[in-house]
């Protein structure tokens, strides 16, 4: 059930194929990618806020306007792309099981974007240099996500292709989370004030890509043999013990974002004596 799209795709050269652009460049420059991955945690979520602890903040408005922005066009852009090329088996008459677990091959000019979505995984991790250096709280979420999502990504990229049609889905969720999430960060950088319902929905969205995520998962290796299912984990069982921690926790994590934003209700603290004090002095 190998795709044979063969139409015009932004960027994509005609000889495409994922062996030679996909697993291939993250082949070729293992070592370049393994010492972003290496340093990320030493150098950014360690040694950066160090060096900012007694720094003012630097406010970064229209720097961070521009990167989101960005960010938000190539995730938009590759969504067109990816999210038909995950969903048409399904257009074409099959099951979403076939859809998931028939593999495709990916030598299709469409995959292009996927491949671009695997390297955009390495450049987001300046999202978590924006956060340090306006020295706003930096959370477990936000830099467990960004490093365990990219060492998947380089995996999926390199060995999980070879299984079924995942990747496809869980990159084409992801780019379209993203071009919502990130849209939603340059407007807010740009000065619009969000509504609270919004903001709810993005993360309510954010978290039911990860149930969406492990259903595929499910799908994947305990769905029908005969579509293909169960070859993941029938040769890579470690490889998919690995994906289901990632989706699990990031369900954990953002389902406890919700609920410390949205549930309950939020206290508001006392002003210190000190502070007290100070007002009253003014």
């Amino acid at each position: 059930m190998v795709s044979s799209y063969n139409g015009y795709v932004l960027f994509a050269p005609d000889d495409f194929t994922w062996s030679e652009y996909g697993a291939g460049v993250f082949e070729r420059h293992t070592y370049v990618f393994a010492t972003i991955a290496a340093l990320y945690y030493p150098l950014v979520v360690f040694l950066l806020p160090y060096i900012m602890k007694d720094r003012p903040a630097f406010q970064l408005q229209l720097p961070l306007m521009l990167w989101n922005t960005g960010l938000a066009v190539f995730s938009t852009i590759g969504a067109f792309y990816v999210v038909p090329l995950a969903l048409e088996p399904v257009w074409a008459g099959h099951s979403w099981t076939t859809a998931i677990c028939a593999w495709q091959g990916f030598d299709d000019r469409r995959a292009f974007w996927g491949f671009l979505f695997n390297l955009s995984k390495f450049v987001e991790f300046g999202d978590t240099v924006f956060i340090v250096l306006r020295k706003k709280e930096l959370v477990l979420l936000q830099h467990y996500h960004h490093l365990a999502t990219c060492l998947y990504c380089w995996y999926g990229a390199m060995h999980k292709y070879r299984y079924d049609n995942t990747n496809a889905f869980f990159a084409g969720m992801n780019l379209c989370v993203h071009s919502a999430m990130y849209s939603w960060y340059a407007a807010s950088r740009a000065g619009w004030r969000s509504p609270k319902w919004l903001m709810m929905l993005l993360t309510l969205l954010q978290t039911t890509q990860m149930v969406a995520g492990v259903t595929i998962m499910y799908i994947a290796i305990y769905g029908d043999s005969a579509a293909g299912c169960g070859r993941w984990v029938a040769e890579d069982p470690w490889g998919v013990s690995a994906a289901l921690v990632m989706y699990m926790s990031y369900f954990v994590l953002f389902g406890k974002l919700f609920a410390d934003n949205y549930c309950g209700k939020r206290t508001l603290k006392k002003p210190s004596s000190k502070m007290s004090s100070q007002k009253k002095a003014s």
